[in-house]
């Protein structure tokens, strides 16, 4: 025979459930406020806040009990607070508290360890807490360690539609921390979008990053920008592209990959500016190292592989090593054929080292595929040239697709072949194509005094004064000062030019 059941078990059942569940529910919500364990603005200071409230509540409670006394009995009096408080727990010949002697002398104890606990976490935590009260609630940071030097701030994507949605930041968050050479830097999150390249460069200001990732999306476009104010070329897009190819699951699976490893090369630049050159060289070489393993996108590792030719280059690199920047650069080459940069500085490099056949071939590369650098690339090679008629053929054509470099360097070579005339035709024409470049004048001048125009000589090293500093100034003195021994007649004037120069008040 089954059991059967009151009208009203049914619902007593459901109540006592429910109660239950608010039960349990209340505990857990006690325990995530206590331990800080939530997902809240300022866990630290909610996990102190409760324990006070927690702390006070308990102790006037309990502490009202035990000083509660039987119906009719009277306190005794007490001289002072100190006597008031050890009341409660000394024996009385009447004993006329409620609770028993023990009972009283067990809970005071309580009472006390729970005051002292109290006490002293605040103390341990206050520092925190404070420090959690004077920042951004929406700024979270992961800590790798006191070798990080570097701070990476990356903001929420500025979503301009509401559809679609893309977490990409948390991502790329993500996989920046765990770079396997990202030791040496601080990722931080910051729960709010920046629309501008100027609000991101404030931002950087504001939490004292190094660099800022942010970006932005709306129903055709996406984009991500990286901000690195410390550096020459602060600004780089790394990503921007449809909509349609940007919610692809490929795409959202590699670029977080593709934005931290590209983040790599800004933050090996940041290391180089700070003097840690060799760890500058090692942290790219390692990134480049993954991405290779990775199979990232070949355009970006050849970029990165440029970068460690700059790393290694003498034109550039205070600690260089000449054969592995021609590596480097032959690496970018060879995943990117286009990037026209590299052939330069190779050959540049090459010519240090008296490869000259390599230069040439790199030279001639910019020049027969009509490059954008086939201007400097005829400069370079004219000084490779054997034939006197060759080299000027290389710095006319220099003059014609980059006028800056060749007219200059087409006046050097006149002045060296003593055309002083047409060497001071070219190097007025330097002056107009770049009215800031300090050696312009001062070849000029050098070639002006050559020919005896003295006059026109020292006019031209007043209007190099505000394109010189202390240390260019030695330089150009140095310079005239040789000039002297091989012009003696123009010593005169080169001397008074040299006592303008130095009394002239430069930085």
């Amino acid at each position: 025979m089954r059991e059967k059941h009151s009208p009203g078990s049914i619902p007593t059942l459901i109540k006592s459930i429910t109660d239950i569940a608010s039960s349990v529910g209340a505990v857990t919500a006690y325990l995530v406020a206590i331990f800080g364990i939530g997902d809240i603005p300022y866990p630290k200071t909610t996990s102190l806040l409760t324990i006070l409230a927690t702390s006070v509540l308990v102790v006037n409670w309990r502490w009202g009990k035990l000083r509660s006394r039987k119906k009719g009995s009277k306190m005794p009096p007490a001289r002072s607070l100190f006597e008031r408080l050890l009341n409660p727990i000394q024996k009385t010949a009447d004993e006329s508290y409620t609770l028993s002697l023990t009972r009283r002398r067990i809970e005071a104890g309580l009472v006390l360890s729970l005051s002292v606990f109290t006490l002293g976490w605040t103390g341990i935590n206050l520092t925190t807490v404070i420090n959690e009260l004077t920042t951004n609630p929406a700024l979270t940071c992961n800590d790798p360690g006191e070798a990080a030097t570097l701070r990476i701030l990356i903001a929420d994507l500025h979503e301009i539609t509401p559809e679609p949605q893309l977490l990409i930041s948390d991502k790329i968050s993500d996989s920046l921390a765990e770079y396997p050479a990202g030791d040496f830097y601080k990722v931080c999150r910051l729960a709010e979008p920046l629309e501008t390249i100027t609000r991101a460069n404030k931002a950087a200001k504001t939490y004292e990053a190094d660099i800022v990732i942010w970006g932005q999306s709306d129903a055709a476009t996406y984009e991500i920008h990286l901000e690195a104010p410390a550096l020459g070329d602060p600004h780089q897009n790394l990503s921007a592209l449809g909509i349609e190819e940007a919610t692809s699951p490929e795409f959202q699976l590699k670029e977080p990959e593709h934005v931290s490893f590209v983040s790599q090369f800004a933050l090996a630049e940041l290391l180089l500016l700070n003097g840690q050159v060799t760890e500058a060289q090692a942290r790219l070489a390692g990134a480049l190292a993954d991405a290779d393993r990775e199979k990232l996108d070949p355009l970006d590792i050849a970029k990165g592989y440029y970068l460690l030719g700059l790393f290694y280059d003498p034109h550039y690199s205070p600690s260089p090593d000449e054969e592995l920047s021609i590596a480097a650069y032959s690496k970018s080459i060879e995943r990117n054929g286009n990037l026209h940069k590299a052939w330069l500085n190779r050959g540049y490099v090459h010519m240090l080292l008296g490869m000259d056949e390599e230069a040439m071939a790199d030279f001639n590369h910019l020049i027969d595929n009509d490059t954008p650098f086939k201007g400097m690339a005829y400069v370079n090679r004219s000084s490779l040239q054997s034939d006197p008629d060759a080299v000027m053929s290389d710095l006319d054509a220099a003059v014609k697709f980059a006028p800056e470099e060749g007219y200059f360097f087409r006046g050097i070579e006149r002045m060296n072949r003593r055309d002083f005339q047409g060497a001071i035709e070219d190097l007025k024409k330097a002056v107009e194509v770049d009215s800031a470049g300090w050696e312009n004048y001062h070849y000029l001048g050098l070639v002006q005094l050559y020919n005896g125009e003295y006059e026109a000589a020292k006019k031209t090293y007043v209007r190099i004064l505000p394109y010189l500093d202390a240390a260019t100034r030695d330089d150009v003195i140095v310079d005239l000062q040789d000039s002297a021994e091989v012009f003696p007649e123009s010593k005169p004037t080169i001397d008074e030019i040299i006592q303008s120069l130095q009394a002239a008040n430069l930085p």
